[in-house]
């Protein structure tokens, strides 16, 4: 059975939320919410919007199956209401902590929206 690291967890979410900061901020996005669930096995969410395409991404901890998660969607100015797509799925182990897999965990998220 796989041991639960959730340092691991937050510090890849962290590696990877900033990845995606970087890019989508050169495009006109910015981060507008965040959520953290941890009554929902931690799970947690951030979305960056771009006002001028009406358009957003998600960046998803889904704690439960244990899955990095990417979608984006059209902006409807409630990202509640908006339907989203998966760009990216990206199961996570979260009782590995080589930086090199951390690495591939970033790079398979970030690559639908360099």
């Amino acid at each position: 059975m796989m041991t639960i690291e959730p340092q691991n967890i937050d510090k890849v979410c962290e590696l990877c939320k900033n990845e995606i900061n970087i890019c989508l901020s050169q495009k006109g996005y910015r981060l507008t919410k965040t959520e953290n669930h941890p009554e929902a096995f931690g799970s947690k969410y951030w979305v960056w919007t771009n006002q001028e395409l009406k358009h957003c991404f998600r960046f998803i901890w889904e704690g439960k199956d244990q899955l990095l998660v990417l979608e984006d969607s059209p902006y409807l100015n409630d990202p509640q209401k908006t339907a989203w797509a998966d760009l990216t799925i990206v199961p996570f182990d979260p009782s590995n902590d080589k930086l090199e897999y951390w690495n591939y965990i970033k790079k398979s998220i970030t690559e639908e929206i360099r």
